[in-house]
Formats: C-alpha cells, structure tokens, sequence
C-alpha cells in the first residue's frame, strides 16, 4: 500500500517518509544520528534495534495552534479472516446481533477475549470511537482540552452514539455545525473509493478526523479539517486484485445486511469490503442527524 504504487489514493493517507527510529524526546528527526551505514534511519544512538524502527508519517496535527482529534476505529469486524474459525465467526456475529448483553453470551460461549465483544455494537454500527481529544476555550483544565479514553467510546449504544459525534465538534458553547457537510464530503470520498475498490481488505483500522479547535473564524475551521485512513497492520492484500490488475472496478451495491451470513463469506473471499462500507455508511446517517437536529444536538458543558 505504498503511495504512488497501491491502490489506496494519496489524499487519503497521512504521507508517508519511509521507516526509521527516533528518540522519545526528539522532537523532529535529527538526519545525523543514524545506526550503521543506513542514512534512512534516524535514531538516537542507544535505541540502535530492527525492533524499535518505526513506519515515519505525516503529523497532521502539526499546523494546527489546537487540534481536535478523533479515532473512529471502521467496519463491522475488526480481525482478519483466518483468526477465527467460521463457525466461531458466526456465532459471534449472530450473538451481537441478536443479543444486547453480548458480552454476558461471550461469557458463556468462551469468546469474552475476542476482538469485538467487549463492544457489542461493532458489528451494528460498523464503527466505533477509541479515543478522542478537544479543545474547548473556557475548559479550566488540561490547557482546555476535555478528552474521552476508549472507555467513553464502549460506552456508546446505537441510542447515543450521536453523542460521540457532538461531543467532537461542541467548542464549549455550541456544536460547530459549520464542519458538519465538508466532514461528510470527505468520509463520502472514502467511501466510494471502497464501493470501487478490490484491492484490499481493512480490519481494524481507523479514520483519523481532526480540525483546529483554535481557529479564528468558521472559514478557517473548515479549511482546517481534515479525514484520513490510519492503522494498516491488518490490511491484507484481496485475491482479486493483483499485480497487474487495475484496483478501479463496478460499484457494488451496498448489503441490506452486512453481519449476515452473506456478507460473512463476501469477506472472507476477498470480495468487496462491506464491513468497511458499512461503517462509513452509519457515520455518514450519524452526520447527518446532527446536521437536521441543527442546534438541537448540543452536546452540554463538559
């Protein structure tokens, strides 16, 4: 998935600047620290190990005086095919759906350690908040940041994960309902990228949104945001997609059911990546709420 070569558009993907190894404290990469005779790799004498280099990418927080950022893990599943058999797949899937207190029915079917059971609502949302930071002026602590851990994101239910949403745009005062439809524009570009695509699969990857909380005008708040793909360690290659193929296709309808089991087997065929789509989609109808619910959808002092 290297830019310029992979299927995955450059706009995107954070750039990126090759791999390498850095100090904790350095602020920037110092090109004379090396280890051995490799001028690609930056680090700090002591930390010379293959094992702590690093993939180097774009900061996109880096021009920004307060940046608002959120991860908002995609798709419906989050590991790979391979990693569980079938028929534990399915009992899974068929436990979320059907069962609210799906981490009671993982308790009792062994699976309480698998990806997704300790957020049930997964595999219905098809995304999920992990971790989110935002400046808000007139917050007295943390320099005025408020922040929200994973637990805050686990705790969201189909009832309230508009919440989540509100929680990331509300400065304060009001819900920025200004970034509301170019965010959507920009998850809308992704998402029919992957209605085209067949060369890759995504589990447990992240859309990264940001903006800057600190700026002075609504223009410069929109000319600020930003959406990017984040987290590949799981992106596997699709069988249909090689080398000389082209990574542009059809369109694919998007299923009326996407945990079914259907779309189970279109997954793990390397068909087209409806976990991913899905999610894009229900981010996009949650988007959209907050924008017909206009100032309605306060998200109140925090």
């Amino acid at each position: 998935m290297v830019q310029g070569r992979g299927c995955v558009p450059r706009e995107f993907l954070p750039a990126f600047f090759g791999s390498g190894v850095i100090s904790s404290g350095a602020s920037a990469l110092d090109t004379s620290q090396t280890c051995g005779s490799n001028q690609n790799v930056f680090t700090d004498p002591r930390l010379c190990a293959p094992r702590r280099q690093h993939v180097l990418l774009e900061d996109l927080t880096g021009n920004l005086v307060a940046p608002c950022v959120a991860d908002v893990k995609v798709g419906t599943r989050t590991w790979r095919h391979g990693t569980l058999s079938t028929k534990v797949s399915r009992v899974l899937f068929k436990c979320v759906v059907r069962c609210a207190a799906c981490v009671r029915c993982s308790r009792r079917t062994n699976l309480h350690s698998l990806p997704c059971s300790r957020y049930p609502y997964q595999a219905v949302l098809g995304f999920r908040f992990t971790g989110m930071a935002v400046f808000r002026p007139h917050h007295g602590t943390n320099g005025g940041y408020v922040k929200f851990s994973r637990d805050y994101g686990w705790s969201l239910t189909p009832d309230s994960v508009l919440d989540g949403f509100r929680q990331f745009l509300y400065d304060g005062q009001r819900v920025r309902l200004e970034l509301v439809p170019p965010l959507l524009e920009k998850i809308q570009k992704i998402r029919r990228w992957f209605q085209t695509q067949r060369c890759y699969q995504f589990y447990s990857s992240s859309l990264l949104l940001v903006y800057d909380g600190a700026a002075a005008s609504a223009e410069d708040a929109i000319a600020s945001l930003d959406v990017r793909m984040i987290d590949f360690a799981h992106a596997m290659p699709a069988n249909m997609c090689s080398a000389a193929s082209s990574c542009r296709g059809v369109a694919a309808p998007v299923p009326s059911d996407p945990v079914s089991d259907a779309s189970i087997e279109d997954v793990s065929r390397n068909a087209y990546d409806s976990s991913y789509v899905y999610g894009l989609l229900n981010i996009e109808r949650a988007l959209r709420a907050i924008q017909h619910a206009g100032t309605q959808g306060s998200a109140g002092s925090s």
